[in-house]
């Protein structure tokens, strides 16, 4: 099927595969490694759950004409997989579109290969910060935690196309065993969180 039936531009499509080739190539000595404790296994319906609801969503509606770059960690990357590989048929529609990378790999792909202005792609970033750093426990007060207990932060959000942007935050914490949401659709502090740069899965805030 070409991608004129998908709806992708021929220019969008040839960036898209460029890109799925440079992360097949990068990946090779970099396999993604799906998580295997308490831990990363809770995360994954939490991010399964948001890709879901985001593709039945905001994703339905974007532009046909663009491809879908999924910035988000390994975790993150062998949930989107295996959701993509369903066969109901709002995720065959989007499956040519969107592609589940590392924040790094769409770094070093976009620099080479810049679409600044999103008129090839859009961008949309799922991932959690997990644990929170102690440091930052005070900023959450209004939702305290035993001692024993970690705050995570789900940090999702899209860019594009054009110079559209949002970014969301939800707070949850895990006891060890169980993860329960505290705050949805919370207002971060932290004001190095408004420069997009520091807003992946390997920064420190």
């Amino acid at each position: 099927m070409s991608v004129e039936e998908f709806g992708m531009t021929p220019t969008a499509a040839r960036w898209l595969e460029g890109l799925r080739d440079f992360v097949g190539r990068y990946r090779a000595g970099r396999p993604v490694l799906p998580g295997t404790t308490p831990a990363q296994l809770r995360q994954r319906p939490i991010l399964a759950t948001h890709l879901a609801t985001w593709i039945d969503g905001e994703g339905a509606a974007l532009p046909t004409t663009h491809a879908i770059v999924l910035t988000t960690s390994d975790i993150g990357i062998a949930v989107a997989e295996q959701f993509l590989s369903g066969r109901e048929p709002l995720i065959e529609s989007v499956r040519p579109r969107i592609l589940p990378v590392r924040e790094i790999e769409y770094r070093l792909w976009t620099k080479d290969h810049p679409d600044p202005d999103r008129l090839l792609h859009v961008n949309h970033w799922s991932w959690i910060k997990a644990p929170v750093p102690h440091q930052r426990h005070a900023e959450f007060c209004a939702w305290p935690i035993q001692p024993d207990e970690d705050y995570w932060l789900h940090r999702t959000g899209t860019s594009g196309p054009g110079s559209n942007e949002c970014r969301h935050g939800h707070l949850w914490k895990w006891n060890g065993s169980h993860a329960a949401l505290l705050k949805p659709f919370i207002q971060e502090r932290v004001e190095a969180l408004s420069n997009r740069s520091t807003d992946h899965p390997g920064g420190s805030a």
